[in-house]
């Protein structure tokens, strides 16, 4: 439900840039609505469509609070790996937790794999090839998009050991450490500098 509007919001984004043409063209060659959504429209706007799954599925990962407040906590039903990596810390299995965590890990490079392959795919079906970043800004917000979902590792841990007061200041620490560096790196090297800035911020806080 949280991650739903990332893939909306992408997915339709894509099927909007279509050329309303190319589907005109479909009809008068007498094709029929359902053909044409799946051997035309479909596969011009498939790279947004899965830019959109795979951030909605990075996101729905990561997800902690709204997963135990409305599926609860039930192992073999509704326990996804944060809820596993949560019950595991408060019971003292560390060593469980630790396997859970490293294919949370994993789970989360291949997300940036992917993102390397469509993202650019995407905003050229999106905007225009005038609109495409170059490789290296990609990586950069691929890498972006990784570290809050090692962070959410970091907030599991943390929540179930119930350290809530010794890192109170933190969301602020990071928001002060994002501004500042942000506002010196995008004068000398642009828009990456935004970008480096939040990274560098997550890693410092």
């Amino acid at each position: 439900v949280i991650s739903f509007p990332l893939m909306y919001r992408s997915a339709r984004g894509a099927f909007e840039q279509v050329n309303p043409d190319v589907l005109s063209a479909g009809r008068t060659l007498g094709m029929s609505e359902w053909n044409i959504f799946w051997k035309v429209q479909m596969p011009i706007a498939w790279p947004g469509v899965i830019s959109g799954a795979v951030l909605a599925f990075a996101r729905g990962l990561g997800e902690f609070g709204a997963t135990a407040m409305i599926a609860g906590n039930i192992r073999g039903k509704t326990r996804t790996l944060p809820l596993a990596v949560y019950s595991a810390v408060a019971s003292g299995k560390m060593d469980d937790a630790g396997q859970y965590v490293v294919i949370l890990v994993g789970i989360s490079f291949i997300v940036v794999v992917c993102m390397n392959q469509f993202f650019n795919p995407f905003i050229k079906l999106w905007l225009g090839s005038d609109y495409c970043f170059s490789q290296k800004t990609v990586l950069i917000i691929s890498i972006m998009f990784l570290l809050p979902g090692l962070n959410n590792v970091i907030n599991i841990y943390k929540d179930s050991c119930g350290l809530f007061w010794e890192t109170r200041y933190r969301a602020l620490a990071t928001a002060i450490v994002n501004l500042v560096v942000s506002i010196v790196l995008v004068k000398k090297i642009g828009l990456e500098g935004v970008f480096i800035g939040t990274i560098v911020a997550y890693l410092t806080t």
